[in-house]
């Protein structure tokens, strides 16, 4: 792949974050946090109580879609989680073919504990921050979370336009 001059440095600046963000999250030291603190083990299971505490309850196909993973994944996913009395599955009353998953009372307090480790980072990071400075970081992170949402892809997995905003009301 050739190198690309970047002309605007913010770009650069927002991948390296991306990029130590990311490897904060993935570092052993965070993951030994998570066990102790919860008996988890993978960043699967993470990922899927996240979602579940976010959006749920949640059927299986949206939470396929909401983990960008196979079906039979999030099923096994799903099992153990159910097994270890995280999540609970509960039947659709219209559409016995369809079922809810959604996060148990222990789901919640795990999904609690794993969140104040999380958050406990940041807090810390910007402890010296003004109040001007925490409301402008978070409008542009919250500017720059809605428009890697709506990034939309080629056939190869290259970003190549935004999908228009959803008008909330409609949604």
């Amino acid at each position: 792949m050739p190198n690309r001059k970047r002309t605007d440095p913010t770009i650069d600046q927002i991948a390296r974050f991306m990029e130590l963000s990311s490897r904060m999250t993935l570092s052993n030291k965070v993951q030994q946090r998570y066990v102790t603190a919860t008996d988890l083990v993978g960043r699967s299971e993470l990922w899927a109580l996240r979602a579940l505490g976010r959006h749920g309850p949640l059927t299986y196909n949206e939470l396929t879609a909401r983990l960008d993973l196979e079906r039979t994944s999030v099923s096994r996913l799903a099992t153990r989680l159910i097994d270890a009395g995280l999540i609970r599955r509960d039947a659709d009353e219209s559409d016995k073919r369809k079922a809810w998953l959604s996060l148990t009372k222990a789901g919640e307090q795990v999904l609690q504990s794993i969140e104040d480790i999380y958050l406990e980072y940041f807090e810390v990071a910007i402890a010296d921050w003004t109040p001007e400075e925490r409301a402008a970081t978070r409008e542009a992170l919250s500017r720059l979370q809605d428009s890697l949402v709506r990034l939309q892809f080629d056939d190869r997995g290259r970003a190549t336009r935004l999908a228009p905003r959803q008008d909330p009301k409609s949604a």
